[in-house]
């Protein structure tokens, strides 16, 4: 019987999961199609049809639950034969509204379905019904229990899940199922104590299978990876010893970090791990509502040990729309976290999940959201939409300068005219939103020329200010090898004469190589108080005072 399983990911560099572990739990005699949202319908449906399966299996999620649906009718039309089915958290915990309200989906499978699904499987082949299987749902057959693997040490290993390896993308892995913590807002917060750990020496075995592989990326999913500080610390020790140059993301409890857990990362190899912090709020009242047990003070000084030692890449995330958050309290959180510095800071939105026991309270908490996904939320007792709408602005400026570490610096000098970075990053959002700056994409270039064309006006009555704020653009330039011609503003400081005398007094007085010489960009440039020569190559800069070579 030829069955597919069939991912729709939400970017093409994504390599899903699940429907690897389910066809590894059926020795692969299925196959696996995946896809993603950019790509057109109608070649995603038609590369289904053609292969005329049987039985199709959807992995489903916020982000493609209405692509699957509109492909499932379309497929049911076309080959009214085939049972479809779906699985994933978007349909587990609204099973029957989903059968009911969609006569052309078949079954929907709830929960963790490695176990169950060998035997589904044979019943679909056998025209047999389902009866006395788990968290199945079918128009005549409804079991809403949700699946549990009690032990996930029977599921296949790494090596039978990503048994074809895909170069440059992204690879997801976990070592552990379910979460200690009943986060309100978390899918994991609604299924209480069912917290399950590989054991270590599989996970080693795992970690080397990706390395000898030479997987570049590899993402935890574990909900909270430092949950057992213990077994977090060993995972630390092999990975940074034995596998390779494959980086490791996790995401992390960061108050719950101790100081030798915050020593094995300071430590480990460059490179070599990448941490999320949820923080969600500095709000102490909202992190009480929702759940979320934090020690802000201890979570401030340990993310400031990481950021401040530089050798693990650290994102500290928010979510703005949570119960008792209004637009001075975000602010707040956004401030508190930008002055940590961290080296992504992820600006989110609520979105009321479904499972999640937010959900179930937000007429208590005044939570108005959209009823399609990503039922992402418009306003809250204290957020007003209009005030939101303001917020996505922001994020947006977060995005294009502060996360691509591209006018970062820049605006860490011009904050400094400001009482805050919040009231900074409000006043250059409605800026560019006044000129139409956030409407449209814009090139790297263009980006950095109209923050020059803001930041001129508070710093322009201070040369010394002003010129660092440039010479921080240009060498974010440089840093981060950006091609092309450099912003117009940069005319400024970069002086329009020939390089040349200057490249070759450098070569002949020894200071740079022959290889410098032929591969390096040189660029003259008058700074607040002297005349450099800077040498650009592969990202490095040297600076070279003119008054040190002959006077030409």
């Amino acid at each position: 019987m030829k069955t597919l399983f069939i991912a729709v990911n939400s970017q093409y560099v994504h390599l899903n999961l699940a429907i690897r572990s389910l066809n590894a739990s059926v020795s692969h005699q299925a196959e696996i199609l995946e896809f993603n949202i950019n790509q057109e319908m109608t070649k995603i449906f038609s590369d289904i049809v053609v292969k005329n399966p049987k039985l199709v299996i959807f992995s489903t999620y916020i982000w493609n639950v209405e692509m699957v649906l509109k492909l499932c009718q379309d497929i049911k039309k076309a080959m009214p034969e085939t049972i479809v089915a779906l699985g994933g958290p978007e349909v587990s915990f609204t099973a029957e509204e989903i059968i009911e309200n969609n006569s052309y989906i078949d079954y929907i499978l709830i929960g963790e379905c490695e176990e169950i699904i060998p035997k589904f499987i044979q019943r679909v082949k056998n025209n047999q019904d389902m009866v006395g299987l788990t968290g199945i749902v079918g128009k005549n057959y409804v079991d809403t229990t949700y699946n549990i693997v009690e032990d996930i040490n029977n599921l296949k290993p790494a090596s039978e899940i990503y048994d074809n390896i895909v170069e440059n993308k992204l690879y997801y892995y976990e070592t552990s199922r379910g979460c200690p913590f009943s986060c309100a807002y978390c899918l994991s917060g609604s299924i209480k104590d069912n917290t399950r750990y590989l054991d270590l020496e599989r996970v080693f075995t795992d970690l080397k299978y990706f390395s000898d592989n030479n997987i570049p990326i590899v993402k935890f999913v574990d909900r909270t990876f430092n949950a057992d500080k213990k077994r977090a610390k060993e995972i630390i020790k092999f990975a940074s010893k034995n596998t390779g140059n494959t980086l490791f993301h996790f995401e992390i409890g960061a108050d719950i970090l101790d100081d030798e857990i915050i020593d094995l990362l300071n430590n480990s190899p460059e490179g070599k791990f990448q941490l999320e912090a949820g923080v969600q709020s500095c709000n102490e009242k909202t992190l009480e509502i929702v759940v979320r047990k934090t020690n802000l003070e201890k979570l401030y000084k340990n993310t400031t040990k990481i950021i401040e030692a530089n050798n693990v890449h650290l994102h500290l995330d928010l979510i703005a729309g949570l119960p008792f958050e209004n637009y001075e309290s975000f602010g707040r959180s956004v401030n508190i976290l930008y002055e940590l510095n961290p080296h992504h800071l992820q600006l989110g939105f609520l979105k009321l999940l479904k499972g999640s026991n937010l959900l179930l309270k937000a007429d208590e908490y005044g939570i108005e959201y959209r009823n399609y996904p990503p039922y992402e939320v418009i306003k809250t007792n204290e957020l007003s939409a209009l005030e939101l709408i303001k917020l996505k602005d922001i994020e947006e400026i977060i995005e294009r300068y502060y996360n691509t570490d591209i006018g970062r610096k820049s605006m860490n000098i011009l904050k400094t005219k400001f009482n805050n970075p919040f009231n900074m990053l409000e006043e250059i959002s409605q800026n560019f939103s006044q000129k139409g700056y956030l409407a449209a994409p814009m090139g790297i270039q263009k980006r950095l020329d109209v923050l020059c064309e803001f930041a001129k006006k508070y710093l322009v009555n201070d040369e010394k200010l002003w010129n660092e704020f440039l010479m921080s653009i240009l060498y974010d330039i440089i840093r981060n090898k950006v091609k092309g011609n450099f912003p117009q503003s940069l005319n400024e400081i970069i002086e329009d004469i020939d390089n040349k005398p200057y490249r070759n007094k450098l070569l002949e007085q020894g200071k740079i190589s022959g290889d410098e010489f032929k591969k390096a960009k040189f660029i003259p440039v008058k700074t607040y108080n002297q005349n450099i020569i800077i040498m650009a190559l592969n990202g490095q800069t040297r600076q070279f005072l003119k008054e040190d070579l002959w006077e030409i």
